[in-house]
């Protein structure tokens, strides 16, 4: 399994013992579940096996999903854009992408089209009125 690294910054007082004694003690299930992942990970189990010690689920992602980044859109937009030209320096070919910028920047359909893929926008109008957006 690919994945990112799980990283804890550890304080002194975060040792095995004092995890499993706050583990213990918790009345609330799901600080107690929390605990004891914690608890495990201090005392050397790996993300995985705590993972199915404490009944989490896991969540494969792909190392590079772009049309999950509507972001990275713009960005291919703009290195589309870009290559094959040719700039006398590194500072113009960053003026050049500034200028692009801007351009989008003023035409606010077509960005926003950028990241449009048929899918995501079907499941955004697809989707269950539950999870629309709230202003409250």
């Amino acid at each position: 399994m690919i994945g990112r690294p799980f990283r804890v910054d550890w304080h002194p007082e975060d040792t095995p013992e004092a995890l499993r004694a706050a583990y213990r003690a918790q009345q609330d299930t799901m600080l107690r579940t929390r605990l004891h992942a914690l608890w495990l990970l201090r005392s050397g189990r790996r993300m995985g096996e705590v993972a199915s010690v404490v009944a989490l689920p896991t969540v494969v992602q792909s190392g590079y999903s772009p049309e999950l980044n509507p972001a990275e859109r713009v960005f291919e937009e703009v290195r589309r854009w870009a290559e094959g030209r040719i700039y006398g320096s590194i500072e113009e070919k960053v003026e050049a992408a500034n200028a692009y910028l801007r351009r989008l920047e003023s035409d606010p359909r077509r960005v926003r089209s950028l990241p449009g893929w048929d899918w995501i926008d079907e499941a955004i109008e697809s989707r269950p009125s539950s999870y629309a957006a709230s202003s409250d």
